[in-house]
């Protein structure tokens, strides 16, 4: 189902130096034998166009870029209009494509609200976010098979007749291979006489729980506390991240690392004595319902110490969270935590999380994904 055919990735985010999903996605599916055609989000420029190029380093991906000749933001005031705008530049896509699609690859839920526009064979609406619009929705009545990162995000899409599926996250090449060699060189974990914690994401995201992590850093000064991702301040940032990264800086026992490439920071988080994610729940935007970055965490068999994350409600110990709601929970379960890290980093309990993270790699699924198709 899924090798030597045409494929059409739909991505709301731009080929770049930083890959996510639909990045690793594409990545294997060309490997499969696919011709990969990989259609980022749109442009505002003032003239309009649709141009591709192929991926570097990757001659079986194109990459499909355009800039529509109406103004994107009416889709937030007239999404009638917007709609048919969209499937005229729909259809100019899919010309300039010049080739008849197999499979289309959909991640992008806000822009296209009828996937039956591209014609393609069979349609994949495959959503990483939590959504809650009307047409968000809709697109899913068009959809062969839906697939989301978790069953909370499945949930609005109840009444629609089309199959829905959980597929996790997936783990990066980067982070497959590392977790492998760790898995072939577990050793008895003890106690550093400085504990350093990690944290992975960009700190300047609404979701992030500034209190519970300003509260676990002043009440340990004697741990380091490492952070990458993005913490550059820009003018839009809101109050609330300002005052935080404020705060990282001025702490002598946080380290900021910045944005690092995958190669570089799978080497770095190895290092790590445990890891935590704390996140609030904010409509749209963070459902607490999973995050890529466990599957990162996991993959140095390392102890997570998280707020709520309802896909691993049943993975403790190898996730510790709080309860549902519990958010301020979360400084009590860090010090039980960190008070029996040799428990909880055990060599029995590194290797249950390392084969976790192996279990869910972009070639798997795939595989799986492949098996669903043939039974539709």
């Amino acid at each position: 189902m899924l090798r030597d055919k045409i494929i059409l990735i739909v991505s709301p985010q731009p080929w770049g130096k930083m890959f996510v999903s639909k990045h690793h996605y594409a990545i294997e599916l060309a490997k499969k034998g696919n011709r990969i055609y990989f259609l980022e989000p749109p442009v505002d420029e003032k003239k309009s166009f649709i141009k591709m190029q192929s991926a570097a380093q990757f001659p079986s991906i194109t990459l499909v870029q355009y800039s529509p000749s109406f103004n994107l933001n009416l889709r937030f005031h007239f999404r009638l209009l917007f709609d048919r705008l969209m499937r005229r530049q729909v259809n100019k896509i899919c010309k300039k494509i010049g080739e008849k699609i197999d499979v289309l690859w959909c991640f992008e839920t806000n822009l296209y609200s009828d996937l039956s526009w591209f014609k393609a064979r069979i349609n994949i609406y495959h959503v990483v976010d939590p959504v809650n619009s009307k047409y968000q929705i809709a697109a899913a009545n068009s959809a062969s098979i839906i697939l989301s990162v978790s069953e909370r995000i499945l949930q609005p899409f109840k009444n629609s007749q089309s199959p829905k599926y959980f597929i996790n996250h997936g783990i990066a090449g980067v982070y497959f291979q590392s977790a492998k060699n760790l898995l072939n060189n577990i050793v008895e974990y003890k106690r550093p006489e400085t504990i350093q914690v990690g944290y992975v994401g960009n700190l300047l995201r609404g979701p992030v729980n500034y209190k519970m992590i300003t509260q676990i850093i002043l009440e340990h000064p004697l741990i380091n506390f490492h952070f990458w991702g993005n913490d550059e301040i820009i003018k839009n940032s809101s109050l609330a991240s300002k005052t935080f990264i404020q705060f990282l800086k001025d702490r002598e026992n946080v380290i900021l690392h910045g944005q690092k490439a995958p190669e570089q920071l799978v080497n770095e988080i190895k290092n790590m004595d445990a890891f935590i994610l704390s996140y609030v729940f904010v409509e749209g935007e963070s459902d607490q319902s999973n995050s890529h970055k466990l599957l990162e965490y996991l993959s140095t068999g390392k102890v997570v110490i998280s707020s709520y994350v309802d896909t691993y409600k049943y993975h403790n110990p190898l996730v510790c969270m709080t309860k549902e709601k519990g958010d301020d929970e979360f400084p009590f379960l860090f010090d039980k935590i960190i008070n029996e890290l040799e428990e909880f980093n055990s060599s029995s309990l590194q290797k249950k999380r390392i084969e976790f993270a192996l279990e869910n790699n972009y070639v798997g699924h795939i595989h799986k994904i492949e098996n669903l198709l043939e039974s539709l």
